[in-house]
This record gives structure tokens, C-alpha cells and sequence, in this order.
């Protein structure tokens, strides 16, 4: 279970007893940023703001950052992929400081099934050194077009905004081979 969604499952438990279930969505809680949000109205809030919000409607509370951006944070913390869409990924991948391995899957593809515990392990091995992002060709159409991907599994290397390496298929030393692809681009740590 991951990190986050254990600390909102022990949250959930002590504080759901004061909300209703109207007011109260969901909750996170991510070790590394000690700070609590809570989901309302498709906002992210501080439970300082969330405790004004059942309050009369005269209190204005800034909503803070999305719950997608803090769980991915998480998730790069963790050294786990990252589901990325056609919306996010210059943010998580053009942008990024560290080398992107960028897997295009769908969930009806058995061999990109079949991949994506090499992928954790990957993620968990480059923890820091190697972001792994996840992007479904069935929802996001759009990147896959931009950068040519014809067939599934497709893993594209990124540096510095840039595809540097790409690997096709599964083969039959399908670790090692990223391992071969990504190793030119990652810093020894």
C-alpha cells in the first residue's frame, strides 16, 4: 500500500467521525510535506480550511495545490511510475531535473501488462536518479502521435526535454536492456 493512501486510510479513520459525508471526499497525507489536505468541490484544501469551510460560507479559503501533483510527489519520492497524461506531460517530463523513462502501455495490451514489474523495479532501483511515467495510449492520444509511437510496449528515454533512446517490444532480457538504455543517461549515485 502506498504511502499516502495508508496515511489517508489512518486519517480517515480519527477524522471522518466529525464530517459529513457530504463535506468529507477524501484525505492525504504525504510524510514528506507534514501537511493534511482534504477534497471538496474539486478543490484541495488545508484542514485548517476545510474546518472554515463547514463554518458559515462568508470564510474564503485559498485552495492549495492539486492532490494529482502531491501524489505524484509522493510516487517520485517512493521510486514508483507515474501515470502521466497528454495535459501533464511536459510538466512531469520535459521539464523534469533527472532522466524520464516514459512507458506508452494500454490495459488490453497482455505484454504491457506483463512489463510493469519490471518497470517498479526499475523506478525503485533509479529511485532519485530515473523518474518511470506511465502513459495509457487508449485515454491520451495525442503525445503518442507527437513522438511517432507506432506499437506497444514503447519506452522512450528523455533528457533534458529531449527523446534520447527508445526501446520497442518486449525482449527476452527486457530489464537488462532498459537497464542498457538508460544507463548512458542516469548518474551514478
Amino acid at each position: 500500500m502506498h504511502v499516502c493512501e495508508k496515511s489517508a486510510r489512518l486519517l480517515k479513520e480519527d477524522i471522518a467521525i466529525g464530517l459529513t459525508h457530504e463535506r468529507w471526499l477524501a484525505l492525504a497525507f504525504c510524510d514528506f510535506m507534514w501537511s493534511f489536505f482534504a477534497y471538496q468541490e474539486n478543490r484541495w484544501y488545508t484542514l485548517a480550511g476545510l474546518q472554515a469551510i463547514m463554518k458559515p460560507r462568508s470564510v474564503v479559503v485559498a485552495p492549495t495545490e492539486s492532490f494529482a501533483s502531491n501524489q505524484k510527489r509522493c510516487q517520485v519520492e517512493e521510486g514508483q511510475p507515474i501515470d502521466v497524461g497528454d495535459e501533464d506531460f511536459a510538466q512531469q517530463v520535459l521539464e523534469s531535473d533527472v532522466p524520464v523513462l516514459v512507458d506508452f502501455w494500454a490495459p488490453w495490451c497482455e505484454p504491457c501488462r506483463t512489463t510493469a514489474l519490471v518497470l517498479e523495479s526499475i523506478a525503485k532501483t533509479y529511485a532519485g536518479r530515473l523518474k518511470v511515467c506511465k502513459l495509457n495510449v487508449s485515454e491520451e492520444r495525442q503525445t503518442p502521435i507527437r513522438y511517432s509511437v507506432m506499437s506497444i510496449p514503447t519506452l522512450l528515454v528523455f533528457k533534458d526535454g529531449k527523446p534520447l533512446d527508445q526501446l520497442v517490444g518486449v525482449t527476452p532480457r527486457y530489464e537488462s536492456d532498459i537497464e542498457e538504455k538508460i544507463g548512458k543517461y542516469v548518474d551514478e549515485g
